[in-house]
């Protein structure tokens, strides 16, 4: 409903939900250990293709693969992970691959197809398409309107320990304007 809406900002509200989504999903499936005396999640058995796809987003693989991991068919793979997750494998190997690209785009200077390459695209152009689908933004817009928020941000950290004072955001806003 937002990127229907279009509303002023939209496009960080549908990446922060695209993102809180993912998280959530790592967090839940996540094989970190458990707590002592902490109740044992629920194991829906898709942890290792879930473990799989966030550390090899950026390789080429089938399914089968994952299906095998999991100890399963590759139709009862598919099923289970529709049932479980609401998305299918491949979707969601795309929106691992996508807030990998959104993280780099975020934080390097890379060139876009180079981004591409190191999600697992083996295509600019596919990589665009799918960028578009998520983010509903180019990845070159996406990359200027996060630089543009960062850069102007009315509240920095002028060191670990305490925001900036109104000096400091007065200062660091005329040396971006020069």
């Amino acid at each position: 409903s937002e990127s229907a809406r279009q509303d002023p900002g939209y496009e960080a509200v549908v990446h922060g939900i695209c993102e809180a989504r993912f998280f959530i999903l790592f967090r839940v499936y996540s094989m970190e250990e458990e707590t002592a005396g902490s109740a044992p999640r629920p194991d829906t058995g898709l942890t290792p293709a879930l473990e799989y796809v966030n550390q090899h987003y950026m390789e080429q693989f089938p399914q089968d693969r994952l299906a095998a991991l999991c100890h399963m068919s590759p139709t009862h793979f598919r099923r289970k992970f529709q049932q479980q997750l609401g998305t299918n494998p491949l979707s969601y190997l795309h929106q691992v691959r996508m807030m990998k690209s959104c993280d780099l785009l975020r934080t390097t200077n890379l060139p876009i197809a180079e981004v591409a390459e190191k999600v697992g695209y083996q295509s600019l152009s596919c990589f665009n398409r799918h960028f578009f689908d998520f983010n509903r933004c180019t990845p070159s817009a996406w990359r200027n309107h996060h630089d543009h928020v960062r850069r102007t941000t009315t509240i920095g950290l002028a060191g670990w320990d305490r925001p900036e004072t109104a000096d400091e955001i007065n200062s660091r806003n005329m040396k971006d304007r020069m």
